[in-house]
């Protein structure tokens, strides 16, 4: 056997150490080129089915799919109108084709009354190719950040989870809403966002509580008439059937409706409808089915109420449909409509008002009660000539 000459050793030595060397470059450099191979995939071949175009900073590949920082998603809905979503990152999940798994994100959109609407949440799975948005809550550290849903005509809502459709323009959540505005704050078993029709719709055991300010009050006078009478009535008196209430009856100096106008006022309702508009959103809401209104020991009814808002604060509560009124001291008036002017402290009640006292009856055109002092005057028809207030009464049982 012949020795290799030296200079053959060495060549195979250099030859050996190159391959070594074209190995471990290649470790690295393919895993680099499939990555970016993944995003450039991800990123161009995608959004030509998904129509979801997206800017970022920096893009790389990880065992779970690939991780994008600070994207930007821009697109509109199926009318043309755009919304934005930008995150801290985004990743695709290889196993899900088409989910992109999102944290620390913000969306907007605006209505058709130029009404804008902020999402803001702690995480959240996107659909890119439906233009579909699942928010979600989470819990950091023991504190709980909630999913956000902030307008610019002045409201704030924290929900656990929403579920956005960018397409449709529509979002939706079946769990507990807690929220704050120029009505007051709220909450609702859940909740139906609909800016193309202008409206944000809080369904299911609606609560909404209303602060008062007591800024200093004037007791409302209000002359005696001989077709007027100042509540209650002395509860001794007897008439036999339907009889004219003379101005006497003012007389009285107990109050008839228990009150306290300090109280915060609270509404419940089946269903509660604001505006999304500049305008009205910040006027007014509607509560449908099944009202409730109380402050205090004073509690209303009706079939339908709308709070109307003025400088920035609750100014009228309307109700209308089968309105009563009744005071825990067993007081009670029935109307076809009421008006409560908060900043008055006084509740106007009318047409066809029928007072109910300890088994007496009063009928009349107007029921005006100060909350304040919880007084009562019952007024006939001013438009019809010779109309008076009418009673019936029962004697008091021993």
């Amino acid at each position: 056997m012949t020795d290799t000459p030296p200079h053959q050793k060495r060549d195979k030595e250099s030859s050996s150490q190159r391959h070594s060397k074209r190995v471990r470059q290649l470790r690295i450099v393919l895993p680099v080129t499939a990555g970016l191979l993944m995003v450039v995939i991800f990123l161009f071949i995608r959004p030509n089915t998904s129509n979801t175009p997206i800017r970022f900073e920096n893009a790389a590949l990880t065992n779970q799919g690939v991780l994008i920082q600070n994207p930007v998603f821009s697109d509109s809905s199926e009318n043309g109108e755009p919304f934005n979503l930008t995150a801290a990152s985004a990743r695709e999940d290889l196993a899900n084709p088409g989910w992109v798994y999102l944290d620390t994100i913000r969306a907007s959109m605006t209505s058709r009354e130029n009404v804008l609407i902020e999402l803001v949440a702690p995480e959240g799975d996107m659909l890119r190719a439906q233009k579909k948005l699942v928010l979600s809550e989470k819990i950091l550290k023991g504190d709980t950040l909630p999913v956000s849903l902030i307008t610019s005509n002045g409201y704030h809502l924290d929900m656990r989870d929403l579920n956005m459709d960018f397409e449709k323009r529509s979002a939706h959540t079946d769990n507990e809403v807690i929220g704050k505005g120029p009505i007051g704050r709220f909450r609702a078993d859940k909740m139906v966002l609909k800016p193309d029709v202008h409206l944000i719709s809080f369904i299911g055991d609606v609560t909404i509580r209303v602060t008062t300010q007591i800024k200093g009050h004037a007791m409302n006078s209000i002359p005696g008439k001989l077709n007027s009478v100042m509540l209650p009535i002395i509860c001794g008196a007897v008439l036999i059937g339907l009889t004219d209430i003379k101005a006497s009856a003012q007389k009285s100096s107990s109050h008839l409706f228990k009150t306290d106008a300090k109280a915060e006022i609270s509404l419940k309702t089946d269903r509660l409808d604001i505006k999304l508009d500049s305008e009205t959103g910040k006027r007014k809401a509607i509560l449908s089915g099944n009202v409730k209104a109380s402050q205090g020991p004073l509690l209303l009814h009706s079939d339908k109420a709308i709070i109307e808002n003025q400088r920035g604060q609750v100014g009228n509560i309307n109700v209308r449909g089968n309105v009563m009124i009744v005071s825990d001291n067993g007081q009670q008036a029935n109307g076809d409509w009421a008006n409560y002017e908060i900043g008055k402290k006084i509740i106007t009640m009318g047409d066809n008002v029928t007072m109910i006292q300890n088994g007496n009856k009063l009928q009349g055109r107007k029921l005006i009660i100060d909350t304040l002092t919880g007084i009562g005057t019952l007024t006939a028809d001013p438009q019809q000539s010779g109309s008076r207030v009418r009673g019936v009464f029962t004697p008091g049982q021993k």
